[in-house]
């Protein structure tokens, strides 16, 4: 067997911190999502669980194995400038994020280019994640909805489904992207409001 997590569990089936946390960790943030120091907690407890099982060894093994030049290219620190190109060549795009923002602007950039976002479902992705996916097929905007405590086990089960999914939305996704999130849509809403504010009158 190669799965090494499933459904935030570890080999022997017992339960990870992320478990722990739903009974009252400290550093679980507000909406049942961890802390950032949280979130390493759980790498260096899976890690040292593997040790102490003598699985280790194995686990990198696995990894040697899956993980070659020709199936993963590790970039280094991408900026916007090198995003807007990659983006268009992209199914989907993977945003597992730590922390609680307010509103990640790589998820716009994922949409107006047509590459199915996946991303923890808290704070300001939450909000992105659920606007966009009332455009969406039902079932298929869950599939971008990454739990914050079980983050790993999600991506194992969502992403290949995302995979397939993505191609198909393409369209539909940097359309909602233009139509909702570009500066001009924007402009125009906003301008619409001062207008009315200026008449008394009040936008529904």
């Amino acid at each position: 067997m190669e799965v090494i997590v499933s459904n935030g569990r570890y080999l022997d089936g017992s339960a990870d911190h992320a478990d722990r946390a739903e009974d009252g960790d400290s550093e679980q943030n507000a909406g049942g999502a961890q802390s950032g120091s949280a979130a390493l907690t759980d790498v260096a407890e899976f890690f040292a669980k593997l040790s102490a099982r003598g699985e280790l060894d194995r686990y990198f093994e696995i990894a040697r194995r899956r993980i070659t030049d020709e199936s993963v290219v590790f970039t280094g620190y991408l900026t916007h400038t090198e995003l807007r190109y990659l983006f268009p060549c992209c199914d989907v795009g993977v945003f597992p994020s730590v922390v609680r923002e307010a509103g990640p602007l790589v998820f716009l950039e994922s949409l107006a280019s047509g590459c199915f976002p996946l991303g923890t479902y808290f704070g300001g992705m939450k909000a992105s994640i659920d606007a966009v996916g009332a455009y969406l097929p039902a079932g298929s905007g869950d599939l971008m909805k990454l739990d914050p405590r079980h983050t790993v086990a999600d991506l194992v089960i969502k992403l290949p489904l995302a995979i397939e999914e993505g191609p198909l939305r393409k369209d539909t996704l940097s359309r909602v992207a233009r139509d909702d999130y570009d500066w001009s849509s924007v402009s125009q809403t906003f301008l619409a409001e001062l207008r009315a504010i200026e008449s008394g009158r009040t936008l529904t």
